[in-house]
C-alpha cells in the first residue's frame, strides 16, 4: 500500500511547484495544512526519497498587523506589512504598544504620535525584521496575556532587539485581575503546569511571576487573558507612567 508521503513524493517528482507554498500545491486527496511548513518532518522525508536538498516551495511571508493611533488616521484600515518597512516609514511616532490578543488591539483609544502593533503571539518576534526603525522609537510598550506564554513572549520580543517595557504582566497586576482568571485554554482543557525555560530577557520581577504561573505555586488560575482586563486600566497606566497623551483618556 501506498504511503501519504510517497504519493505526495511521486507528486513533487511529476509536477513543477515553484513559487507556491506549502499549502498551495495541489496533491490530490491531501489537506493543504498536510505538508506543513517548508522544513517539517513530512518535507524531509520527501526530499529523502527524491534525493533533493529542498522542495521547490517557498514559506508564506510573516505579517505585522498594525494601527496608525492619531486623529488624522485612526479610522483607516489597518496596515499589513509582509516585508521590511524601509522607505517611508513614519518619522513622527514616539510611542508603541504592542498587544498579544485582538480585541485588545482594536480598543486602544486614538493616541498622537503613536502605533498599535498585534502581536498576535510569538508571531511578535517578526516585528524587528518587517519594522526596523522601531528600534529608534522613544517608548515602546509590551502588554500580553498573564500567563506563562506570555512571559515567554516578551522574553522573546526583547532578545530579538527591541527594548521595551512592559505593563500588566507582574505580581500586582496578577493579585487585581485574579478573579478575572481561566483554567481552561482556547480549547477548553485544563491548564497544565510545566517546567520554566530560559528566558534571559526578563527582569527578575517578571522571571518570578513567569516560575509562579509555570508551577502552579500559590496561584489560582495559571492565566488571566489580557482582553479580560478593563482597557480604560491600561490607558491610565500609559498616560500615567509613559507620557501617552491619550485623546479619549478617561
Amino acid at each position: 500500500m501506498t504511503t501519504p508521503v510517497i504519493q505526495a513524493a511521486h507528486y513533487f517528482a511529476n509536477h513543477n511547484t515553484e513559487n507556491m507554498t506549502p499549502r498551495m500545491v495541489p496533491i490530490p486527496g491531501f489537506s493543504a495544512k498536510w505538508l506543513g511548513k517548508t522544513t517539517s518532518n513530512r518535507c524531509k522525508a520527501i526530499c529523502k526519497l527524491l534525493k533533493r536538498e529542498q522542495l521547490a516551495l517557498n514559506d508564506r511571508h510573516g505579517e505585522i498587523r498594525l494601527r496608525l493611533l492619531d486623529t488624522q488616521h485612526h479610522n483607516q484600515p489597518d496596515l499589513i506589512v509582509t516585508q521590511p518597512w524601509i522607505n517611508g516609514a513614519p518619522h513622527d511616532i514616539t510611542h508603541i504598544i504592542i498587544v498579544e490578543n485582538k480585541d485588545t488591539y482594536q480598543a486602544i483609544p486614538t493616541t498622537e504620535h503613536a502605533i498599535c502593533i498585534f502581536g498576535s503571539g510569538h508571531a511578535a518576534t517578526r516585528i524587528k525584521t518587517l519594522l526596523p526603525w522601531i528600534t529608534t522609537t522613544p517608548h515602546i510598550i509590551y502588554w500580553g496575556d498573564i500567563d506563562a506564554d506570555g512571559l515567554e513572549i516578551l522574553s522573546e520580543l526583547r532578545q530579538t532587539g527591541i527594548a521595551c517595557d512592559s505593563i500588566l504582566m507582574d505580581s500586582t497586576a496578577y493579585k487585581t485581575y485574579e478573579p478575572y482568571g481561566t483554567k481552561l485554554n482556547t480549547k477548553k482543557q485544563p491548564l497544565k503546569t510545566r517546567d520554566p525555560k530560559p528566558t534571559p530577557g526578563l527582569t527578575q520581577h517578571e522571571r518570578n511571576l513567569y516560575e509562579q504561573l509555570c508551577t502552579g505555586k500559590n496561584t489560582t488560575y495559571l492565566r488571566i487573558e489580557q482582553e479580560r482586563i478593563p482597557i480604560n486600566d491600561a490607558m491610565t497606566i500609559l498616560h500615567n507612567q509613559h507620557q501617552w497623551n491619550t485623546t479619549h483618556h478617561k
